[in-house]
């Protein structure tokens, strides 16, 4: 079993959450402790395992956070020699924006 491997960066704990067969996965921790991190990573190595990337929803509070994940997940995949582009990653509220922007007609219509 490879999986420990694929990440050397990560500790024992952050390993755990990052690779995971739980679906889905809430991860609280406090500041400073990897959490972006250790997220970019669960995404990659969901990707890895065969996850489209349009099934993953990718959520935090800050634009800046949101950014910083999305690029940190892609770097990963990239290493592994694939390209990713996670279309559903942002914010809350951005991401709420665009679904009840492209949900909106549907809705008015029933």
């Amino acid at each position: 079993m490879g999986a420990p491997d694929r990440f050397p960066s990560l500790n024992p704990q952050q390993r755990l959450a990052a690779q995971s067969p739980a679906h889905p996965l809430l991860i609280i921790a406090g500041a400073g402790t990897g959490k972006t991190n250790t997220l970019a990573h669960r995404v990659a190595h969901l990707v890895l395992e065969g996850v489209a990337p349009e099934r993953i929803l990718l959520l935090t509070f800050t634009r800046r956070a949101a950014l910083e994940m999305t690029r940190r997940a892609s770097r990963i995949v990239a290493e592994a020699h694939r390209n990713v582009r996670l279309p559903w990653s942002g914010t809350f509220h951005s991401v709420a924006n665009r679904l009840i922007r492209r949900h909106q007609y549907r809705q008015a219509a029933n």
